[in-house]
């Protein structure tokens, strides 16, 4: 039963030894981890010229405590080794305690307590292996960084960058704190930063292709528009001189002579220009149309209108008591002009003078027989003089 007891208590040390292993193997994982944080910041730091020398003094420093580690290595493991030695001894005279069940009862106790306490000790010297060995781990990791640098950034080897050490600089530490400070200052690294990055990127070529579609839509459009502004200058100058034309024709036709022109007051632009109309009336010197009497202001924009429809007729037109402000002479002119331009369009005019509705086919009237209620009448000019000769 002893026997058993004895080997149960060095399967739990043992098992709290392997337990201890985890949990140095979990440091070391941590310590790997902190080593990558400390290499990011060494990368940040190392970016200024001006830490060579720095470096250089750190290399120093890093070689003689390598040195010391070797040595403290060495020490431990021969402490180690002689540990291991005495643990066998123990386990030795454990055994020949076992054996000796009875008096030996009192010794495996005094044992007991020498392997724990020594136990204890291989505990923490193998804590302190472990650190070191860390230790020696960052010092070769930055060793390396340290030259790979020189060789990225300067393009040479550690022994040339170390001759070209200027001890006469002095290295700003308190700049070297504040990058620190400032890389604390961000935060975690963002591990979703390359999946947003690949989002924000396709969505920044969709926009950019779209813009890209826009833009050379745009182009096109401000092309064909300046086409069209082309095109639109050339047929405007073609229809302002044949208007011009008939203008002149229809001003002495209505006034029986004179003259009447149209001008442009801004020929560069002809579609964003005024245009001013320059009359003459037979007999009359006018500077502006503004001293024209009312039927020859209206027998002017007659003159237009007529022009107008002249050079491209359409349909049909309505005159709203365009002949009020003319006098009969003027009507019977005006007559003349709508009896000619009414084979090409048909005109529908609201007048009030009798001249032009004798002149008219039909005519059409409003009454209001009855209070509120309006009656339409109308009259062909054929059947009215029917209703005359009877």
């Amino acid at each position: 039963d002893k026997k058993d007891e004895i080997s149960k208590m060095f399967f739990d040390e043992d098992k709290k030894i392997r337990d201890l292993d985890i949990e140095n193997a979990g440091l070391k994982e941590l310590l790997n981890s902190r080593k990558k944080e400390c290499d990011i910041v060494k990368d940040s730091i190392e970016k200024n010229s001006k830490l060579l020398d720095d470096l250089e003094g750190e290399m120093d420093f890093n070689e003689k405590l390598k040195s010391k580690i070797i040595e403290r290595n060495a020490f431990l493991d021969e402490k180690l080794k002689k540990l291991s030695e005495q643990i066998s001894i123990i386990k030795e005279e454990v055994d020949v305690c076992i054996n000796k069940q009875g008096s030996g009862k009192k010794l495996l106790a005094e044992k007991r307590e020498i392997y724990r306490s020594l136990e204890k000790d291989l505990l923490a010297l193998q804590t302190k292996i472990s650190k070191l060995d860390s230790d020696k781990i960052k010092i070769d990791f930055q060793k390396t960084s340290i030259i790979e640098k020189i060789r990225d950034d300067y393009n040479m080897e550690l022994d040339e960058a170390i001759k070209l050490l200027d001890k006469t600089v002095d290295t700003s530490r308190t700049k070297i704190e504040s990058l620190k400070k400032s890389i604390q200052e961000l935060g975690n690294v963002n591990i979703d930063a390359i999946e947003q990055y690949n989002q924000i990127k396709e969505r920044y070529d969709f926009y950019k292709q779209q813009k890209e579609d826009l833009e050379q839509s745009i182009k096109q459009i401000r092309r064909i528009i300046s086409g069209l502004e082309k095109n639109m200058v050339v047929e405007f100058e073609k229809s302002f001189y044949e208007i011009n034309l008939k203008f002149d024709e229809v001003f002495k036709i209505l006034f029986g002579g004179g003259s009447g022109k149209l001008i442009l007051t801004d020929e560069s632009n002809m579609l964003a220009s005024d245009i001013d109309i320059n009359v003459q009336p037979p007999g009359k010197k006018v500077k502006s149309i503004s001293v024209l009497s009312g039927g020859e202001k209206a027998l002017s924009a007659i003159a237009i209108l007529f022009s107008i429809l002249m050079r491209k007729p359409v349909p049909f037109c309505v005159l709203d008591e365009i002949d009020a402000p003319l006098d009969d002479a003027n009507i019977i002119r005006f007559i003349t002009l709508l009896n000619i331009l009414s084979k090409q369009t048909q005109f529908i005019t609201i007048t009030h003078r009798r001249g032009t509705m004798e002149a008219s086919e039909y005519i059409y009237g409003v009454t209001m027989q009855d209070k509120g209620i309006s009656k339409i009448i109308s009259l062909k000019l054929e059947e009215a003089t029917e209703y005359i000769e009877n």
